[in-house]
């Protein structure tokens, strides 16, 4: 028994050594992508097998500190599969500082494993002085997020951002823009609430950002650390200028602050709030050219297309497949299957779709598989035309066509299918096919007996009630539809009158949240009675409500151009103010002024 207990346990080491040895060799190197000049910062250099050497390259513009630091660690863990994942590390860790702005260069080290070199990739690093804070001394972490020394009140405008980056500011409707909200910061947090826009008339496609790690990196001239906490792909499904809904975070920010006890100061560890939103973002959807080709379904981006056949000599009866790939990038994953001319003695079926798509910047890349189903019916020669996928380049600004070849297809007779009574015409489509000597019945010969058929029913009481019933229920549906009409411009009529008493309602509350000098919720409250009270008196719908528009409206309307200016003033002004905490606007003037300004047009659109 003990015998048997050390071979087996002799065994498994065995094969626990041997699985660790066979793994494929992967060095890599981990650095900041910006520090501030003066901090120290760590990079390491990191081999998942245990490295028999270790040569350090030649550091050039920066000062090592101390380094390097041998450290090893070792996991096991099961993944989905139930399948056993072990996972070593074994790294070398040097801790730098930079003198001097600029970009910093660590060449690339060697692991010399088993007698094979194994060198990292070269990484570049910017060095930046923090121009927009007071210069503090060198720390012993290398993290931007320490907690400070600092009152609340000190937490300044620029230590939490939130920004919302966005590949590009214009593109083609169905064209794929990527999205990503990163909040930016200097000092240790954590998150509340989150309010992230939902995308209304556009398409998403969601990254997952639940790895998301902090990163360091530079904006504006100061190191921040960042995360990226929503990341996706948006389709724009309709033109014109969009401002992007509004995203904001709580956050609540840690600081330390000193607190006397008697003769001795002791840090006391404290938090407070902070409400970041993120700055206003407009792109431009530009409508796709006019003379798109009959073909065109809506794809949007550089596409490939090609075709296959399961067999191009069959048998009546028996089946096949038409496949069409299309590979490409662009709204791969929203397009229609490609229209296909089968024969018409093929009997189809339903379409089947496979995709082996990923996500990248430039949209949705991959290939989308159509599969068609059918049965050869007929025998006969037959001639499958080529498909063909219309698609607009965004780079070309053109309409392509791309088409599949031609397959010629032979059937032939079903051996087990035999001979009909009669015989049957072959050669031809499935639609065309009859049964002689069953479909002409013979001249009956016999007595013939006729029976009486039924009574006439045009003009006899039935039919006038029938008719008479048939024009009641006419008049009815007629009177109910020209009842629905007037119900519908009577909508229309109350929707303009009551304009002026529901912006007038919203004012009202807009006075009281001044009052109580919340003036987040007192220029949000304004916003939305001058929006809605255009909206409803202009009869413009939600869609198509816009400064440009409204102004395009009241000018038709003949509005004088100082009040249609007044009007766009006090708009700019709440948004500004509402989007920039630190603006000293004075609310009694802009209530004033938008009372104003919806008294003057109500009086000029009567």
């Amino acid at each position: 028994m003990g015998k048997g207990l050390k071979a087996g346990v002799t065994l498994l080491l065995a094969f626990v050594c041997s699985t660790a040895y066979s793994q494929k060799v992967q060095v890599s190197v981990s650095s900041p992508r910006a520090v501030e000049v003066g901090k120290l910062f760590n990079v390491s250099f990191i081999s998942n097998v245990r490295p028999d050497d270790f040569a350090a390259p030649d550091f050039k513009g920066v000062e090592v500190v101390s380094g390097p630091v041998a450290s090893n660690g070792y996991s096991v863990s099961i993944d989905s599969r139930g399948n056993m994942v072990q996972d070593e590390k074994y790294s070398f860790t040097y801790t730098f500082v930079s003198r001097e702005e600029g970009r910093i260069t660590i060449p690339s080290a060697t692991f010399v494993i088993e007698d094979r070199n194994y060198k990292t990739n070269s990484t570049d690093i910017e060095a930046v002085v923090n121009r927009s804070a007071p210069a503090a001394t060198t720390q012993q972490d290398a993290s931007a997020s320490q907690p400070r020394v600092n009152p609340a009140a000190e937490i300044r405008d620029d230590d939490i951002l939130l920004r919302v980056l966005v590949s590009r500011s214009e593109l083609y409707k169905g064209e794929a823009l990527r999205v990503r909200i990163k909040l930016y910061t200097t000092l240790p947090l954590r998150e509340s609430e989150m309010h992230f826009p939902q995308f209304n008339g556009f398409w998403v496609h969601e990254f997952s950002t639940a790895g998301e790690q902090w990163e360091r990196e530079t904006y504006n001239g100061r190191v921040y650390d960042s995360k990226i906490y929503r990341d996706c792909l948006i389709f724009p499904q309709q033109s014109g200028r969009i401002q992007l809904e509004r995203s904001d975070m709580e956050v609540y920010a840690s600081f330390t602050e000193m607190q006397s006890r008697g003769v001795f100061a002791i840090a006391v560890r404290k938090e407070v709030m902070r409400k970041v939103v993120a700055p206003p973002v407009l792109i431009n959807v530009k409508e796709l050219p006019s003379g798109a080709p009959e073909s065109f379904n809506g794809a949007v981006g550089r596409y490939n297309i090609t075709s296959n056949i399961s067999a191009t000599d069959l048998t009546a009866n028996s089946s096949g497949t038409y496949t069409i790939t299309v590979s490409g990038t662009g709204n791969i994953n929203f397009m229609d299957p490609v229209t296909v001319d089968l024969p018409s003695s093929f009997e189809k079926y339903n379409v089947k779709v496979t995709d082996d798509i990923t996500n990248s910047s430039g949209g949705m890349e991959g290939t989308r598989k159509f599969e068609y189903p059918f049965i050869a019916r007929a025998e006969g020669r037959y001639v499958v035309p080529p498909a063909k996928l219309t698609y607009f380049d965004p780079e070309t600004k053109k309409y392509q066509t791309i088409y599949t070849k031609e397959f010629n297809v032979s059937v032939t007779r079903d051996p087990a299918s035999g001979q009909a009574s009669g015989g049957a015409r072959t050669g031809v489509v499935k639609e065309d096919l009859q049964i002689l000597g069953s479909d002409v019945r013979y001249i009956y010969t016999g007595d013939v007996r006729f029976a009486k058929g039924c009574p006439v029913l045009i003009w006899t009481w039935k039919y006038v009630a029938l008719l008479a019933i048939l024009l009641l229920l006419f008049f009815v549906l007629l009177a109910l539809l020209r009842r629905r009409m007037s119900v519908r411009r009577d909508q229309k009529r109350m929707r303009t009158r009551g304009a002026n008493k529901m912006a007038l309602r919203r004012l009202r509350q807009a006075k009281r949240h001044m009052d109580d000098d919340r003036r987040n919720e007192f220029y949000e409250e304004v916003l939305k009675a001058l929006w809605g009270y255009m909206g409803d008196r202009l009869l413009i719908p939600v869609c198509d409500l816009s400064k440009d528009r409204i102004v395009e409206v009241l000018a038709h309307r003949q509005v004088p151009q100082g009040y249609v200016g007044q009007f766009v003033d006090v708009v700019s002004e709440c948004e500004f103010a509402r989007y920039a905490p630190s603006s000293h606007a004075n609310v009694a003037k802009v209530y004033a002024e938008a009372v104003e300004v919806i008294s003057r047009v109500e009086a000029s659109l009567k």
